[in-house]
């Protein structure tokens, strides 16, 4: 995430020239090359949101004080009205408001995410089925598929570990078929909702 404002680059350095800290010390502490930071200092660079967390928890100081340069007033809820919350900016296609900034002693930090869509994206998939034929012809010299071939990949959720790709060849459905018939007490026509891939 980026902070696209300069007034939070000048209370960042305020803060570590009250506290008697040099740019190189500073940028030694947190591991950041010195040019980078001093850019960061100058506004020159978009201020990382893991910058702003390392100065906060640093000088301890609250988020929103950076941010806003006030400090948090609220304890029990906050309301944010559209338009109001400090924006952080992480990619070009996400705009990210802070839901949290006016909330004293707050757990994590919290942000509204908005993506605007992109219109090749919505309309293609739609176009693309419109153009399919409603029966699938196989070609005349399509080769014969085995019961050994891959016929779906699937992917891992990555939540132990790196996603990983898995191949299922044309005896996986079979599989299912005994599940859905035995297990889930799917019946003809009937219809049977599966909110996670079943393996």
């Amino acid at each position: 995430m980026a902070i696209l404002n300069m007034d939070i680059a000048s209370r960042i350095k305020e803060i570590r020239e009250i506290n008697g800290m040099s740019e190189e010390s500073l940028s030694k502490e947190f591991k950041i090359p010195l040019d980078d930071y001093k850019k960061y200092e100058s506004g020159e660079y978009d201020i990382p949101v893991s910058l702003l967390s390392r100065v906060s928890t640093k000088f301890n100081i609250d988020i929103t004080s950076l941010l806003t340069g006030e400090e948090p007033k609220l304890k029990t809820y906050c309301i944010v009205r559209k338009g109001t919350g400090p924006e952080v900016a992480r990619r070009k296609e996400y705009k990210y408001s802070d839901l949290s900034y006016n909330f004293i002693n707050k757990k994590a930090e919290t942000f509204l995410v908005t993506v605007e869509p992109e219109e090749k994206r919505e309309t293609k998939f739609n176009k693309e089925v419109e153009k399919a034929k409603e029966n699938f012809t196989r070609p005349s010299d399509f080769k014969k598929i085995l019961k050994d071939d891959i016929m779906l990949l699937y992917f891992t959720s990555g939540t132990t570990g790196m996603p990983k790709m898995v191949r299922h060849n044309f005896n996986y459905p079979l599989g299912h078929i005994v599940t859905a018939k035995f297990w889930q007490n799917a019946a003809d026509k009937g219809l049977h909702l599966t909110v996670a891939d079943t393996g």
